[in-house]
């Protein structure tokens, strides 16, 4: 492959990049909405499904990132490849060059190709460190999301603990008080909640 056909990989690469940056942008409005939403939630039980169904959606996404980031990197890796080829294809030219130096010592067009290559392969290899350092970006914010959903999946057992508590405190009241309707009602109301 060509030294343009690999800068053409890398632009679509960057491209990629891009995309993968708003969509990430889009992601952090839309978990920013989705904590917001929560803790406005007055609701246990709709606290709870909207935490399960933000986790699936955030997991989701996480999925979907993941894939993307694999993707992209396997084509950093046939970028990194097709570099290298050329690398290696420069350093067979300036192998020849350096053992026919003496005999060709006129040729200054051939030097001058030599450093037109030299100067490409210094661009080529400022492109792929700027697409690592892109690629170290993506791989941080699936870890920062990784670690969000682990956070709401903290928060779930905190708050499913704190209803398993009450419910036990009013079924322990309604069994000492049996002369007591309300209690009585709420242990009701209660099964009715957790057969659902």
């Amino acid at each position: 492959m060509s030294y343009e056909e690999a800068v053409k990989v890398i632009r679509e690469l960057e491209q990629e990049n891009e995309k993968l940056k708003s969509e990430n942008y889009v992601l952090e409005k839309n978990f920013k909405a989705m904590e917001n939403l929560w803790k406005k939630s007055m609701d246990r039980e709709g606290q709870l499904k909207e935490c399960i169904k933000n986790i699936e959606v955030i997991e989701y996404e996480r999925d979907k990132l993941e894939e993307e980031n694999k993707h992209l990197k396997e084509r950093i890796n046939k970028a990194e490849e097709l570099i290298e080829g050329n690398i290696e294809t420069l350093k067979m030219h300036k192998g020849i060059i350096s053992k026919n130096y003496e005999l060709e010592k006129e040729n200054k067009a051939l030097r001058l190709q030599s450093n037109t290559y030299f100067e490409q392969w210094q661009e080529a290899k400022k492109e792929l460190q700027n697409y690592q350092d892109d690629y170290e970006m993506v791989t941080g914010n699936c870890i920062y999301w990784e670690d969000k959903a682990h956070w709401l999946e903290d928060e779930y057992g905190k708050s499913n603990k704190q209803y398993t508590t009450l419910t036990d405190h009013i079924r322990l009241k309604a069994e000492n008080n049996p002369s007591v309707s309300r209690y009585i009602d709420l242990v009701n109301y209660i099964d009715r909640l957790e057969r659902d």
